[in-house]
């Protein structure tokens, strides 16, 4: 019994490439600039200088902090406070968690 092959229209790279990345845009700078006047308004501005918002990818909000304790403080201690303060003030971000990372 003799096989079939399927018999496919080539699509010009073209065409295809629109639709590719579409769904590779960059993340929105605005939004991220929105968060980090928020940030400035929820941690303070001793904290604010000590902790800088990085980037912000499906509801995770990376922020880089300039030392351990400072990210003990603000993941332990201030936690639920901070993901608040962010929420209040930016309603319509979807935010699900805050991950600190030493850096700087």
């Amino acid at each position: 019994m003799a096989k079939r092959r399927r018999q496919f229209d080539a699509v010009p790279l073209q065409d295809l490439l629109p639709g590719v990345l579409k769904g590779m845009r960059p993340p929105n700078r605005g939004l991220l600039a929105k968060v980090k006047r928020a940030w400035i308004e929820v941690v303070g501005e001793a904290f604010a200088q000590r902790a800088q918002p990085t980037a912000l990818s499906n509801g995770v909000l990376s922020v880089e902090v300039t030392s351990s304790a400072v990210k003990y403080e603000l993941s332990t201690f201030r936690a639920d406070a901070v993901l608040e303060g962010l929420r209040e003030r930016l309603p319509g971000l979807f935010l699900r968690t805050i991950r600190y990372r030493l850096g700087r």
